[in-house]
């Protein structure tokens, strides 16, 4: 379950930041493509970090708690960003999601194997695999659902308050908004409102993925930590079968 839910938020609000970056500050695919090596940075560091520490004291059940706290905190920064908000900001923002994921996802799939006997080892991790991947799939037709029924309502809310006229709301309400690509062709107050309400679509999405991590950080406390095992899944396996085949040697015997 808590897979499933990391998996939700992972896609569900890392989909919405290439779009913030392209639509909202206007980045090249490529430049918002680069600006989200943050988040990688962030996952890669922490991944590693908490593996090595795993290492040393035989601990992880406290990593998906702490990673989750922290992807609750990414979340509700995301939902803060505007369309004045400075890029080196915002990937700083997805360095902290990067973090939370890090001590997460890795720790959830080495409880898994941990939990489960050896000769289940592939089973283990292509069980969490496949519930993480249908989180994210969920995730992120949650997310573009929310992002796309909403926009609407948040460009005509935004026009109201800056005064325009009832006709120009009217047409605001029937214009096709698929095509990114034509926002640069409005007037620049036009324009302006626009990415204005796709920014505020974008922080309803994000504000509903830090709700989804609250219930992926409670199902956390949930996780049975047992003893790490020191040995690899195949040589665990084969001393587990040597025990059983001296097992069968002395009732024989008896």
């Amino acid at each position: 379950v808590v897979a499933f839910l990391v998996g939700m938020v992972m896609f569900g609000g890392l989909v919405m930041m290439p779009l913030y970056l392209q639509i909202v500050k206007v980045q090249t695919p490529t430049a918002a493509g680069l600006e989200m090596t943050a988040f990688m940075a962030g996952l890669m560091g922490s991944s590693m970090t908490t593996g090595r520490i795993m290492m040393r004291t035989g601990r992880y059940k406290v990593f998906p708690i702490i990673g989750t706290s922290v992807m609750f905190v990414g979340m509700l920064l995301f939902s803060t960003l505007s369309v004045d908000t400075p890029i080196p900001q915002v990937m700083a923002y997805t360095v902290v999601v990067g973090i939370g994921l890090g001590l997460t996802m890795q720790m959830l799939v080495i409880a898994v194997q941990n939990a489960l006997p050896p000769e289940d080892m592939g089973l283990s991790t292509s069980s969490v695999t496949f519930f993480r991947s249908m989180g994210g799939t969920m995730g992120a037709a949650t997310g573009l659902a929310i992002l796309f029924s909403t926009v609407r309502g948040h460009i005509v809310d935004r026009a109201a308050e800056a005064g325009f006229p009832a006709a120009a709301l009217t047409k605001i309400r029937t214009v096709s908004l698929d095509n990114t690509a034509n926002f640069g062709n409005l007037p620049t107050a036009a324009r302006r409102l626009v990415l204005e309400g796709f920014a505020d679509s974008m922080q309803t999405v994000f504000l509903t993925m830090a709700g989804i991590v609250v219930l992926a950080f409670i199902g956390t406390w949930f996780i049975k930590e047992v003893p790490l095992r020191t040995q690899g899944g195949l040589e665990a396996q084969g001393s587990a079968e040597q025990a059983g085949e001296r097992a069968m040697a002395e009732t024989a015997s008896v």
